[in-house]
Parts: C-alpha cells; structure tokens; sequence
C-alpha cells in the first residue's frame, strides 16, 4: 500500500504519572511504527525523560477515502490511577479521557466546534456519519463509537460496589421480572452484580435516546422468565429499528469489578472490537447480546 493521500495527525498525547514538571523539549524519543487491521496505521512517539514520565503521543495516519467506510462498532476504554482523592479532579481527568479516547478511535484531532448537542443535550457529531457515547465510573472511562449512516450509540460503566439502598432502587425503576432476578442472588455481592447489570443495560438505552436517568420507567425491561423460573437477558418491549446490546464485566479482582452496556439502534449485525487505551487493563468477558423484536 503506497502512502498518497494519507492524512497525518498528531491527536494524542498522554503522559503519566503527572505532566506538571515534564520537559517534553528534553526527553529522548524512539518511533515504533505498527499496522493494524483497521483502516489506519498507527505510530508511536515515546519519550522518557526520567522513570516517573513518560510521554506517549500517538500519530495516527489514515486513509481519507470515504470509500473504505464501513459500518463498525468501537468501544475504547482506559483506567486510569485509583488514588484520586478530590472527586472533582477525578471527573475531570475521567472527562478528558474520554474526549483523547474519541479522538484516537476517530482518528482526527477533536475540538470544540466538531461536537454539537441535540436539545436533549446529547452529544453528536454534525455533518457525519458516525455516533458516540461516553461514560466513566471509578477509575474507568469508556467510549462507544459506531461507523454508519443513521446509527445512534448508548453506553455506560459502572463500578459495581455495595449499596443500602439497592432493593429500594430497584423497586422505584426495576420492572417485577428484574426484582426476582436482583433478589435470588447468592449473597450480597452477586446481588450488586445483578443490579448493575440491568442499571447499565437501561443507562445505555437511556443515553441513546437523549433522555437522563430521571426519565428510567421509559427503559424496558431486559430480564425475561421462562416456564421453568429460568431468567435470561430479553427486550420487554418491540421497537421500529434494529436495537441491539452488548453486555460486559470487567475485573481486575475481587474489589475491582465493573458492568459495562453498549447499545446500538439501526443495524442488525455488528461486531464489536474493544480496545484499551491505558497502561493498565482489565480482563472482561461478555455476558450477554440482546437484540430487540423488530
């Protein structure tokens, strides 16, 4: 493959632990120059000026045939340092994670004027065929991003932790068929697991709409009960568009554990590839895809 009419983008740069001192003009750099299966190649610039920084800028070089385009579901995650102390620090490291993340899966440097809000005051981008979602929860940031004409996206991560009020919750928004599934736990533990696992499922959807947790009795249903008092992962409810969901869990340990939903409306068939954008990662599975009666 020649390199004519590659476009070149420096659209990421991270820097860990802490980038106040860092003297970026001073730091040694190496180049490694990979290739992926997208349609892009990606180059890393990284530099050292001493064991406690480390700059990593990202040089992203892609082909700008519309063309190529296809339809493509990304989620990009990150975890950054469990040892923020002020919560509004962390929200807004969390925050700006989430935009360098988009803007490595868009492959294009993101500013201001590139992200319009609808009047619900979801994000989107105008003038282009591609839609994104993003979410953090702990130290987790994630991002949803789907390639394809008339596609919307919905994400949301949760750490999962114990609550006092999980049941009372649970009540106020959960259908009865989700209840039986939170209350037939094997200890409180899996009882939480269970609960988050719906609460993502219906964030997401609530995400892809434009509407906000305050609007949660407008989620369906998504746990189902067979005749033999079996529970699995259903849509209560039938829709015009194709409508899927991609249910995970991420963990690190026993004290580490996230559920993590991804929603998709306007195509049937799609294959997520989920990738890491930090040093540190957590193992996931998939539990559950669930598509909605058409």
């Amino acid at each position: 493959m020649g390199y004519e009419g590659l476009q070149f983008l420096f659209i990421d740069q991270q820097l860990s632990p802490s980038q106040d001192q860092a003297d970026i003009a001073s730091a040694k750099s190496k180049i490694i120059v990979h290739a992926d299966q997208r349609r892009f190649f990606s180059c890393y610039f990284l530099a050292q000026e001493s064991s406690q920084y480390l700059i990593n800028t990202r040089l992203m070089i892609y082909n700008n045939d519309k063309s190529m385009s296809i339809t493509s579901l990304s989620i990009g995650l990150s975890l950054l340092s469990s040892n923020m102390s002020k919560e509004a620090k962390r929200k807004e490291l969390l925050s700006a994670e989430g935009r360098r993340i988009l803007s490595i899966l868009t492959a294009r440097p993101l500013t201001d004027g590139d992200i319009m809000r609808e009047e619900s005051g979801r994000p989107y981008f105008p003038d282009c065929e591609e839609d994104f979602n993003i979410s953090h929860s702990g130290a987790a940031t994630a991002v949803s991003l789907v390639k394809g004409k008339t596609l919307r996206t919905g994400c949301d991560i949760q750490l999962v932790q114990t609550r006092v009020n999980t049941m009372r919750i649970a009540k106020e928004f959960f259908s009865p068929t989700e209840r039986e599934y939170i209350s037939f736990s094997d200890g409180n533990r899996h009882r939480e697991t269970k609960f988050f696992e719906i609460w993502v499922l219906k964030e997401s959807f609530l995400k892809l709409r434009g509407l906000s947790v305050f609007d949660m009795a407008k989620a369906p249903s998504f746990i189902s009960c067979d005749n033999l008092e079996k529970w699995h992962f259903a849509i209560g409810a039938t829709v015009s568009s194709p409508l899927s969901f991609y249910l995970y869990e991420l963990s690190g340990g026993p004290s580490e554990q996230y559920m993590l939903a991804v929603a998709v409306q306007g195509t049937k068939q799609l294959r997520p590839v989920m990738q890491w954008f930090s040093q540190s990662s957590l193992s996931y599975r998939n539990i559950a895809e669930i598509k909605a009666p058409v």
